[in-house]
């Protein structure tokens, strides 16, 4: 069989990852033939192979398309099929998980019975029992399969698997063209959430139920799902059974005839009638309670409503999942999510789920997703791209201006206010460069006495300059540092003469230090200037 792609490169991954562990896992979204690359690794081992999965529509579908790829006898091993008495040098066995995992089954096998073993759902596999598979075949390479590499419990799937041979993204599957793209839209409801405690890390679901099948909230979800999704065929997951049914009478009653609902009880020939017709578009809503979450295939599915909401990113992974396949006329999957009060509960939504190698895209895409009812997620993923580059250009930009003031240290901290007109970062600078060593003691004592807040790297020579341009200051008969410092703070000219820096502290003492205003200052910039004006007058005349 000819590979997609990303499937062969899965493939290639697995037998690299055999070179030097013996487990490996593939993650791949559902849609994109994790099923064909286990299928493919099965007919390239040539051997005995053994296929585990954990629910029967997933065993079907593997023993249909094993058959078809190795054309090898396939056996089953489940409830009261055994497969072990016709066991053949080329044989693949399709298990159950809860059937091989008991005792009396697993002893009719050998440790090396098998070359190859397949874990298809691999997140359900370092549960007890399926760890218990996987070490009893330990002479075989195992490789799982898995669109969900989270855990509801969160024990990590390096308890069951050594490596991970291939990971293929959803969005990069949405991209090459191997799955339909996603638009997710918003849809605020009544429901409160904040009082529902959480067991085993997701909303506990008997108290869930209960609040989504108020009236205000069943209503709410049809009427809102009867309008958003037009004409597409679509699925209702839901919290339980219960909220399962009366959805389904509560869409019926906004439109008759457009619902049905499933759930574990409802026999089996029944459940596939009430497939069929959906699929054949006898009704539009077809509403379950984890019964679809899994090895369920409908490429004609283009709306999933969350009528359930949840913590779980496993969960909402699945339940996304059923929609992304490609089908023709099939432009997108639209996703309803449905929000209320959630309080301390933080819920997934499709951005948590998408994974990707830009955490913080994806986070702004959420906030931007959350400020809009209803946008792709390409096009959200586009703004918040545009909007980090913004950020990072004023932040670059930022840090510029940072480096800046970081060269300008000294000047900022010795001389705050630039009113001794000296170039200490350059002397700084040299002082580095050529070793200089740090102010003495002497130097330090002086300029603290000058007013000067000195700064612990201060070298020597930068030191000097300070205090002769203080003195120099002295010898011109303008004000001290300390009076210049004040004067610049307040606004005013401070390269002055002493006595006129002391007229305006005068000023200023006899207003209680109130500081003077932006007419005020002006006033007071006007009078130093023919205070100055005078001084040089006299001056002038004196020297006559």
């Amino acid at each position: 069989m000819e590979l997609w792609p990303p499937q062969q490169r899965a493939v290639d991954g697995v037998v690299e990852a055999w070179r030097d562990f013996r487990s490996t896992v593939v993650v791949m979204p559902t849609g994109t033939g994790k099923t064909e690359v286990g299928a493919e690794l099965v007919r390239r081992s040539k051997g005995r192979a053994l296929w585990l999965a954990h629910r029967g529509e997933l065993l079907d579908q593997a023993e249909q398309r094993l058959q078809e790829v190795t054309k090898a006898p396939v056996l089953r091993e489940q409830a009261g099929a055994v497969a072990w008495p016709a066991l053949g040098e080329d044989s693949v066995v399709v298990a159950s998980v809860q059937t091989m995992c008991q005792p009396h089954r697993l002893q009719e096998y050998r440790a090396n019975d098998f070359d190859l073993v397949v874990a298809d759902e691999a997140h359900h596999f370092p549960s007890e029992s399926g760890r218990r598979i996987l070490d009893h075949f330990s002479a075989a390479k195992v490789v799982g399969l898995t669109a969900t590499p989270d855990r509801h419990d969160r024990v990590a799937l390096g308890t069951a698997f050594e490596s991970v041979a291939f990971v293929y993204e959803i969005l990069d599957a949405v991209r090459d063209g191997y799955l339909c793209p996603i638009r997710q839209q918003r849809v605020l409801c009544s429901m409160d959430l904040s009082r529902i405690p959480t067991t085993d890390g997701d909303l506990d679901l008997v108290s869930l139920e209960q609040e989504l099948i108020r009236n205000p909230v069943l209503k709410e979800v049809a009427v809102a799902a009867v309008d958003l999704a037009g004409d597409r065929r679509t699925m209702v997951f839901c919290a339980g059974v219960t909220q399962a049914h009366a959805q389904a009478r509560a869409l019926n009653a906004e439109r008759p005839g457009c619902a049905r609902a499933v759930d574990g009880e409802t026999p089996k020939d029944v459940r596939r009638e009430t497939i069929a017709a959906w699929r054949a578009g006898v009704f539009q809503f077809l509403c379950n309670c984890n019964l679809y979450v899994e090895g369920f295939d409908e490429p004609a599915l283009a709306c999933i409503v969350m009528a359930r909401p949840t913590k779980s990113r496993l969960l909402y992974a699945q339940m996304l999942g059923r929609g992304l396949r490609q089908h023709p006329g099939k432009v997108n999957v639209l996703v309803l999510d449905f929000l209320g009060v959630s309080g301390r509960h933080k819920l997934v939504n499709v951005f948590d789920v998408l994974g990707g190698r830009e955490p913080l895209v994806y986070e702004r895409a959420k906030r931007i997703a959350e400020g809009i009812a209803a946008i792709d997620v390409e096009e959200a993923l586009r703004l918040a791209r545009i909007e980090l580059d913004v950020e990072t250009q004023k932040r670059l930009a930022a840090e510029s201006r940072a480096v800046r003031r970081a060269l300008s240290y000294t000047v900022v901290d010795v001389d705050p206010f630039g009113i001794l007109r000296l170039d200490l970062v350059a002397s700084k600078q040299r002082a580095d460069e050529f070793g200089v060593p740090r102010a003495s003691d002497r130097q330090v004592n002086l300029l603290t006495r000058m007013k000067f807040k000195v700064p612990l790297d201060l070298d020597r020579q930068s030191a000097q300059a300070l205090i002769r341009a203080v003195m120099g200051r002295k010898r011109r008969g303008l004000c001290s540092f300390g009076k210049a410092k004040w004067l610049k703070s307040v606004g005013l000219p401070h390269d002055i003469p002493a006595d006129i820096a002391e007229r305006v502290l005068d000023a200023l003492k006899a207003r209680g230090g109130k500081r003077f205003t932006p007419r005020e200052r002006i006033g007071w910039a006007k009078r130093i200037h023919e205070l100055e004006l005078d001084n040089e007058q006299g001056g002038r005349s004196d020297d006559a």
